[in-house]
């Protein structure tokens, strides 16, 4: 059963909620695997006032995947300067959004048509650096290379989170 409400943190509605490909790349092992996540994007302003970018990964099937982002301005300078984003944090929700609309457009497409290119949503854990950073990619496959056009880092969520995201989703269940 897939789920129809998203279970958020806040009372305010998620912008975007829906189930996606999500091929996960490991560097150590050789096995990438794939397996359908929601994805959800929520803009926030929390107690701070502070507005936040969130972005969450779930899986129905396994409730202990969950992975999480949260970008604030201060944040999204960063990520605009080392990934050359042209946009600004009010305008950056949407057009992730976008980037996650083509990669379910095109994730029952294996193939790469000769004149043309599909994108897929990555989860890459980059073990070989010792860092163990898990990072969300937005990846055009064409006949000529693999282009990164977003890469998010994301961390997976520790056992209180977990809780509380159980919590909600039980709680989600039984109203």
């Amino acid at each position: 059963m897939i789920m129809d409400t998203i279970v958020s943190s806040s009372n305010q509605p998620a912008l975007f909620s829906k189930s996606i490909n999500l091929r996960i790349v490991s560097h150590i092992k050789s096995d990438d695997k794939s397996r359908n996540v929601y994805v959800t994007v929520e803009f926030q302003t929390g107690s701070s006032m502070q507005t936040e970018f969130i972005l969450k990964l779930t899986d129905e099937d396994d409730p202990f995947f969950l992975y999480e982002l949260h970008l604030n301005v201060d944040d999204f300078k960063n990520l605009k300067r080392d990934q050359g984003v042209l946009v600004d944090f009010n305008a950056f929700p949407q057009h992730v959004i976008d980037y996650l609309k083509l990669c379910i457009r095109d994730q029952h497409n294996e193939t790469t048509p000769s004149n043309g290119s599909r994108f897929q949503l990555q989860l890459v854990n980059d073990e070989q650096q010792f860092t163990n950073q898990t990072h969300l990619r937005v990846v055009e496959i064409s006949s000529f290379k693999h282009l990164t056009h977003l890469s998010l880092l994301v961390t997976s969520a520790n056992d209180h989170e977990i809780k509380n995201y159980l919590a909600r989703r039980l709680q989600s269940k039984t109203v």
